[in-house]
């Protein structure tokens, strides 16, 4: 038996129910009314309800979808957004209650269950919501071993709402409000329009969103001009929207490219020591890395340091590693390139590919492609009996390379930068550079060498996005625009280097927005916003530098993927996890904990090193009759 009791009628150890307003249909510029009508209200909206201002403490129907749906809205909103403050917010839900025992008849027993509705602090429900997720993944929770129910929202009690934007907005042209606050309705009617296009212009693409949702008046100023919109394109961009593309197109572009650049600038990354020691090459993707030290390959899973396994065959060290989902390749410095089977983690090809090092290997559809130190360019068909499809020739020694799959093309990086059409195999793009980029291998290690040792760096890397391709080597970076092949800007990161070594590029990683880039010789990572770089009016500072926690370890390579950033150390240390992925939280605590504990397992492992291997001996198993 069911029965719902009304909020108004207290029962004792809960809250009563504040006066209903509904949040949907109220004037957002209510909101903004003037401090004195501000302390002398306090509102507590129930969703899905019409203001009723003289039934006190009545709550909509039990049940209503539309009324848990909005509530678990505005619970989404206040959560993720920075205009609330969640300690002065409580949040209403129906919970079952059973009640005591009862005879119903002879020999009988029933139970009542009572929905009751129980106001809680905004954070101490956000832990609720959080364990039933958690819960409703596998763990097991409630009484008699089964899940606990998620009850439905009933409403969202914010007692206070603070408009930090338009405040702030207000603060820095130091208006102030006149003595009778009572002759505005709200704080937009101080200024007129003109003034607001003036202080809108001068604020980011995540300011304009937060003020065309806090107030009408201002959302319908902004859409009367779209031309903020198209301002703010070109100071992120650097060049102006295409010309058929909306207002509201625009405001989606700069939108999509802000959440992904949030995820990095706005973002505290967690920390923690993962992978192998003495990593010197590593590439990654969402779940997992494969990295080399040596002549060992390793794959295993970031996220969670989880080792899979360790892939031995290579007589030689490791220079370059690849893999999709159906292959592993990797090269070494004597020219030797090994296929393994992504599903078994078995060699299932071994060929003598080059005449030298293998620098660059990639995989593209069913295809592999390596580049040499011998100047060559190979593509390798595994399934094949004949593996070897086609041969580029670059006439000199080529360092990395990178694929645009879209355009079917493929650009490897040496003294110049080639593209490759695949499809006529004929360059299609050639971009020259200046030789300084260049380190000579002779002059690197003042003696003549054959190949290059298996760090897993090479002198130059390439990276492109789609529209920009960028380069780097000893210490300069340049980006490029495909589409005119002309130089968009170009920086000097080799004032920074600790030591008097500027050669191997450590890594080079671009997308829609970032550009990262290490080299060797420096202890970091440096992370550049390249929206702006077609223009030609790209900052060339980082906003961005990822550190190892000491001073000491310096950065051998390192691997990018979405939310996740792995470096290999160079000396006796492992690999070091950067993630910004706040829905999955790095397990190791604070970097102090994480040092310390590295540092007890180092010591841990350096006393047992001597010590001999205890002998175990095994039994047979007993047995019953």
């Amino acid at each position: 038996m069911s029965s719902s009791h009304h909020p108004s009628r207290g029962r004792g150890g809960r809250r009563e129910a504040s006066l209903p307003i509904d949040v949907a249909s109220t004037s957002s510029s209510s909101y903004l009314s003037s401090p004195s009508a501000s302390r002398a209200a306090r509102f507590s909206p129930a969703l899905g309800t019409s203001p009723t201002s003289s039934s006190y403490g009545s709550s909509p129907k039990l049940g209503s979808a539309s009324t848990a749906s909005a509530a678990k809205s505005w619970y989404a909103k206040m959560k993720y957004s920075d205009l609330y403050d969640t300690s002065d917010i409580e949040v209403g839900f129906l919970k079952d209650e059973v009640g005591e025992k009862r005879r119903s008849g002879m020999g009988a027993w029933s139970e009542r269950v009572q929905s009751v509705i129980v106001d809680l602090p905004f954070e101490e429900f956000a832990r609720e919501v959080d364990s039933y997720k958690k819960t409703s993944a596998g763990d097991v929770g409630g009484e008699g071993g089964r899940p606990q129910k998620h009850n439905h929202f009933h409403r969202v009690n914010p007692r206070s709402y603070s408009c930090s934007p338009l405040n702030s907005l207000m603060g820095g042209l130091s208006v102030r409000l006149a003595a009778d606050e009572s002759r505005y309705a709200c704080t937009e009617d101080v200024l007129p329009d003109e003034a607001w296009l003036l202080i809108l212009e001068e604020i980011g693409v995540k300011e304009l969103c937060v003020v065309c949702s806090v107030s009408k008046h201002l959302n319908g100023l902004v859409h009367s001009s779209p031309y903020l919109w198209m301002k703010l394109y070109k100071n992120t961009f650097g060049i102006e929207p295409e010309t058929e593309w909306s207002a509201k197109v625009v405001k989606h572009v700069l939108c999509k490219s802000e959440r992904s650049a949030s995820k990095w600038l706005d973002a505290k990354p967690s920390k923690k020591y993962v992978g192998f020691k003495s990593t010197a090459v590593l590439t990654m993707d969402d779940s997992h890395a494969i990295s080399g030290d040596g002549q060992n390959l390793r794959v295993w899973v970031h996220k969670n340091d989880r080792r899979i396994k360790t892939l031995k065959g290579h007589t030689a060290n490791i220079s370059c590693i690849g893999f999709d989902t159906n292959h592993i390749s990797s090269g070494d410095v004597t020219g030797h390139l090994k296929l393994w089977s992504m599903d078994e983690l078995r060699n299932i090809r071994s060929l003598r590919a080059h005449a030298d090092t293998v620098s660059d290997t990639l995989h593209f559809q069913t295809l592999c492609i390596t580049c040499s130190l011998d100047g060559f360019i190979k593509v390798w068909d595994a399934a094949q009996a004949h593996p070897l499809v086609l041969t580029l020739e670059g006439n000199a020694r080529l360092y990395n390379m990178c694929m645009h799959g879209a355009r079917n093309r493929l650009y490897s990086v040496g003294s110049d930068i080639v593209g490759w059409d695949l499809e006529t195999a004929q360059p299609a793009l050639r971009i020259r550079e200046d030789e300084t980029m260049i380190t000579d291998p002779d002059e690197y290690y003042g003696y003549p060498v054959d190949v290059w040792p298996g760090t897993g760096n090479c002198s130059k890397a390439l990276a492109n996005n789609g529209n920009l391709l960028a380069s780097a080597g000893k210490g300069i970076v340049n980006v490029y625009d495909i589409r005119t092949s002309e130089r968009c800007c170009t920086w000097d990161v080799g004032e920074g280097f600790d030591r008097d070594v500027q050669g191997d590029v450590t890594g080079l990683d671009l997308d829609d927005w970032k550009l990262v880039v290490g080299f060797k010789g420096r202890e970091g990572i440096g992370v550049y916003d390249v929206r702006s770089a077609s223009s030609g009016s790209m900052k060339t500072e980082p906003v961005m530098e990822l550190r190892p926690p000491e001073r000491s370890r310096r950065i051998a390579c390192f691997g990018v993927f979405d939310s996740y950033a792995v470096a290999g150390l160079e000396g006796d240390h492992q690999c070091y996890l950067w993630n910004f992925d706040q829905t999955h939280v790095a397990e190791g605590g604070s970097d102090d904990d994480d040092e310390a504990r590295h540092a007890h397992q180092s010591r841990k492992q350096k006393k047992k090193k001597g010590r001999c291997a205890k002998e175990r001996k095994k039994y047979p198993k007993r047995t019953t009759r």
